[in-house]
């Protein structure tokens, strides 16, 4: 597991681009992380969640990262995805929303968080909607009743968001959203791959099956997969044929 973190964390860092200017300053563009990730990079701020903290960094002067801001936001805090001027922050019994429009100082965005059952919960979001995964496939994450499942949130009212549907699977994971598509994670199935024409009614359109995926991130046609075994990548330009460009074993 620590193998998967660290491998999230590389892919975290590597999707940042930036070009040095005068002063020891930094142009920012965000870079890509995958939906288990404890810390993500937006413009010139870096947001680090720890069990039950979300802690702010001013990363402005890559010399001398400050930190700006901490907040206790909860417990059981387990992953952090920025989507527009919002953090959607998974925890072991929900989703946060947190108002980045002021950067340096993070506030609740909704009255009170998305309530579940004790899980293991990545989330995803795009304009309308968050995609959450709950699974109780490990007892680190506390749980109490079976669940494995993607629940559907609807997100037009970021103060009062909603569970639209819940779609059941094996042992949901990492997700991750590339326009219409969404890509999961799911036990012993490899990745599932939706399609969200219909974004709280999504139809399964593909299996990449014969690993075990825990984490992801798709990019403009390449998807990078941490595994049980290594790191693969796919290509899926054609969606109805996604394939295989390479894999970096774990036992290299």
């Amino acid at each position: 597991m620590r193998i998967h973190i660290l491998l999230i964390s590389l892919l975290t860092l590597a999707g940042l681009s930036c070009d040095k200017v005068e002063n020891n300053t930094t142009n920012f563009q965000n870079g890509k992380s995958g939906s288990m990730a404890r810390m993500v990079i937006v413009n010139e701020y870096m947001y680090v969640v720890d069990y039950q903290n979300l802690k702010t960094f001013d990363i402005s002067t890559t010399e001398n990262p400050v930190e700006v801001d901490n907040k206790e936001i909860g417990f059981g805090i387990e992953t952090i995805f920025p989507f527009a001027n919002y953090l959607f922050i998974g925890s072991t019994d929900g989703m946060f929303i947190y108002d980045i429009s002021n950067p340096a100082n993070p506030i609740s965005a909704s009255e009170q968080h998305v309530q579940h059952f004790t899980a293991c919960d990545p989330v995803v979001a795009n304009n309308n909607y968050a995609y959450v995964t709950l699974n109780t496939l490990v007892s680190t994450c506390g749980n109490s009743t079976a669940i494995n499942e993607m629940q559907i949130v609807n997100i037009q009212d970021v103060f009062n968001p909603q569970v639209v549907n819940k779609i059941q699977m094996q042992g949901p994971k990492g997700l991750g959203i590339d326009g219409n598509n969404l890509f999961v994670c799911d036990k012993d199935l490899g990745v599932v791959v939706f399609d969200l024409s219909n974004p709280i009614s999504p139809q399964v359109i593909n299996n990449v099956s014969g690993f075990t995926a825990n984490d992801l991130i798709p990019d403009n046609g390449n998807l990078l997969v941490v595994c049980d075994d290594g790191l693969r990548q796919f290509n899926y330009t054609n969606i109805d044929s996604i394939y295989l460009i390479s894999l970096m074993s774990l036992n290299d």
